[in-house]
């Protein structure tokens, strides 16, 4: 059964997989290896990331400094 912390991580990579958000990649090697990508349309979402990056910054700020 799969610990509760890698669950958290695996449950939502298998959701960006599943709507192309990325891609995986598998190497066939020992130890294994296995990579995440961006496809296009993930790097579509970067700007809005950012967007939504830069406003949590500012509601930290916001809600440091109202203490």
């Amino acid at each position: 059964m799969l610990s509760l912390q890698v669950r958290r991580a695996w449950v939502p990579a298998l959701s960006l997989r599943a709507t192309g958000v990325v891609v995986r990649t598998i190497y066939p090697e020992v130890p294994p290896r296995v990579e995440y990508a961006l496809t296009d349309l993930g790097r579509e979402l970067l700007p809005v990331l950012d967007d939504l990056h830069a406003w949590g910054e500012r509601q930290a700020d916001f809600n440091s400094a109202s203490r």
